[in-house]
């Protein structure tokens, strides 16, 4: 999943889009049911009607 500062999301054929609300970030698209961003922002888990799912980020991204 390629989450874009211009407010895309795009997974493979997927794409939607994103938006904050209150403290928390909303990703609207065809598949996630539930996904998490960790305290340290550094990965996120989530689950959907695939499975569940972990992802970590780039030691080369930029971050808080």
């Amino acid at each position: 999943m390629a989450i874009a500062a211009d407010k895309t999301v795009v997974g493979g054929p997927f794409k939607g889009s994103w938006h904050k609300s209150g403290q928390s970030y909303v990703i609207e698209w065809p598949i996630i049911d539930d996904i998490r961003l960790s305290e340290n922002h550094a990965s996120l888990k989530g689950g959907n009607q695939f499975g569940e799912f972990t992802a970590e980020r780039d030691s080369d991204c930029a971050g808080p």
